[in-house]
C-alpha cells in the first residue's frame, strides 16, 4: 500500500518517508494505545454503572458501547494536545490571519474536544453522547485529521476494543469513588499522574 501511494503531484514516497509510516504504524502507536487503555480504566472504575454495562456488552457480541467508551475517553483525556501543520501553500487565510509558506500552525486537540458549541456539556464524561453516532473528523481529532491523520488510527481502535473487551471478559473491575486523576505530561503524551492503576480480580 505504502510503495503505491502517491503525493498530490504523482510523486511516489521515498524510502525514508516510506520507513518514517512503518515506524508510526509499527512502533510509534503503542506508547500512545496503551495510555489511553490506562485513561479508560481509570475513567470507567468512576463510573460503575457505565462499567456494569460494559461488562455486560463484553460478554456479549457487541461493542457499540465498547466503541463509544474508547470514543469518549480520547475525547475528555486526549493523549497527545498539539498537532503541527506546515504551510506548502504560498498562502493559506484563516479567519482573520494570512500564514504564509514555511510557517507552522499548531491545533490543541484538548481546546477543540473542550468546546461547548461543538460538545454540550464537555466537561462531563458521557460516552452515551457517541451511541450510534459517528464523531465528526473535524470535531473529534485525537489521531489529527486530513491527508496527514495517523495511519494506525483503524487499527489503535481496533487493539483498544479487543484488550477491553477481553479484560471485562476475564476479569472484575474495582470500581472507586477516588477523586479522577491529574494529567501529567510524560515525553510528548499526556498520562494519569497516579499511573491509571487498578485492581482486578479474575472472573474465572
Amino acid at each position: 500500500m505504502l510503495l503505491q501511494s502517491r503525493f498530490e503531484d504523482g510523486s511516489p514516497m521515498t524510502r525514508s518517508e516510506i520507513g518514517d509510516q512503518l515506524l508510526s504504524l509499527l512502533a510509534a502507536g503503542h506508547e500512545t494505545t496503551a495510555t489511553v487503555l490506562a485513561w479508560a480504566f481509570e475513567r470507567i472504575r468512576r463510573h460503575p454503572e457505565l462499567l456494569d454495562r460494559l461488562v455486560a456488552e463484553a460478554d456479549g457480541e457487541g461493542h457499540e458501547l465498547i466503541d463509544a467508551t474508547m470514543t469518549e475517553v480520547q475525547r475528555v483525556r486526549p493523549v497527545v494536545d498539539l498537532i503541527a501543520r506546515k504551510i506548502i501553500a504560498d498562502s493559506l487565510e484563516l479567519r482573520s490571519c494570512t500564514l504564509t509558506r514555511g510557517e507552522t500552525v499548531m491545533s490543541s486537540v484538548e481546546a477543540v474536544h473542550n468546546d461547548a458549541n461543538l460538545f454540550a456539556n464537555p466537561e462531563r464524561f458521557d460516552p452515551g453522547r457517541f451511541l450510534g453516532v459517528r464523531p465528526d473528523p473535524a470535531e473529534w481529532i485525537p489521531f489529527g485529521g486530513g491527508a496527514r491523520r495517523c495511519i494506525g488510527a483503524a487499527f489503535a481502535q481496533m487493539e483498544l476494543r479487543v484488550v477491553l473487551r477481553t479484560v471485562l471478559r476475564h476479569y472484575t473491575l474495582e470500581p472507586t469513588e477516588a477523586p479522577g486523576e491529574r494529567c501529567r505530561l510524560k515525553s510528548i503524551v499526556t498520562v494519569p499522574a497516579g499511573g491509571g492503576k487498578v485492581t482486578l480480580h479474575s472472573r474465572s
